[in-house]
């Protein structure tokens, strides 16, 4: 009984000072809280937070816009335009279109009127037979450069695809009319008058392509938009002579490799 008594009294003595033990540790957890203040984000790291440019395009054309205004150096997400597109050319040279079509279209996300960018895309959307959307690409270009009859010719190629006949020859007269020794523009205005059903006009241009082409207009003929014409006299004898040509050449540069081979015996010459 004494003993309990004795701890009794001593709980009741020391009861105020625990209190105010946990009175202390409370105010001084609730100030350094309270100063405790978080850094913001600096600038740069926020830049450098972002995702790759592929994945998340608004937030790069927001954050272009802002370093526009204030005129500060472009973020390192900007891609390497002139690498991206010797990559995106090197992959439609080798028929990898798909790779080459992301490279092309994340170019034209930084820089939308890049001619080079847009003229290897339309040429890829072309041979997906895409003509619509590849027309568009090169009325896009021509609306940059008025004056470029490579443009023209294509879009009128693209055009004629698409069986809209009078647009087609519309654009490539018109680049004809810029550049009328381009074998491209000539060898398209052959097409289309022959897809047309003017045959006259097909064989005409067909004749100034050849011209200009010489053996090369071998692997041109055999395409269908010349079907058309394929049976006329003066398209028969065109590829022919070409084909004979080509072949006359290679003969000449087989005699003149052989001459030049190990053992061959050399004449001698006696003169004195």
């Amino acid at each position: 009984m004494i003993k309990r008594g004795v701890n009794t009294k001593m709980n009741r003595s020391l009861a105020p000072l625990i209190i105010i033990f946990g009175l202390v540790i409370l105010a001084t957890v609730f100030l350094s809280s309270k100063g405790t203040v978080k850094k913001p984000e600096e600038p740069s790291r926020v830049v450098n937070s972002f995702p790759d440019m592929r994945l998340n395009y608004m937030a790069h054309q927001n954050q272009n816009t802002q370093y526009s205004e204030r005129n500060d150096p472009a973020p390192n997400w900007m891609p390497d335009i002139p690498s991206l597109l010797l990559e995106a050319q090197r992959d439609f040279e080798q028929g990898n279109y798909g790779p080459a079509e992301d490279k092309l279209r994340t170019i034209m996300i930084f820089e939308p009127d890049n001619v080079r960018a847009m003229t290897v895309l339309a040429y890829i959307l072309y041979s997906a037979r895409k003509f619509s959307e590849s027309a568009a690409l090169f009325k896009r270009i021509i609306s940059i450069s008025p004056y470029d009859a490579s443009a023209m010719a294509n879009l009128g190629a693209a055009l004629a695809r698409m069986n809209d006949f009078n647009e087609a020859l519309k654009y490539s007269l018109q680049g004809f009319s810029i550049d009328p020794s381009s074998p491209v523009t000539l060898l398209n205005l052959a097409g289309i008058y022959a897809m047309s059903g003017n045959r006259e006009k097909a064989l005409e241009f067909f004749k100034k392509a050849a011209d200009r082409l010489g053996d090369s207009i071998i692997p041109q003929a055999y395409d269908q938009v010349f079907d058309n014409i394929r049976d006329e006299h003066d398209f028969q004898s065109l590829v022919a002579a070409a084909e004979k040509n080509l072949s006359r050449t290679k003969n000449q540069h087989e005699k003149a490799l052989n001459s030049t081979l190990p053992g061959t015996p050399v004449k001698k010459d006696n003169r004195k």
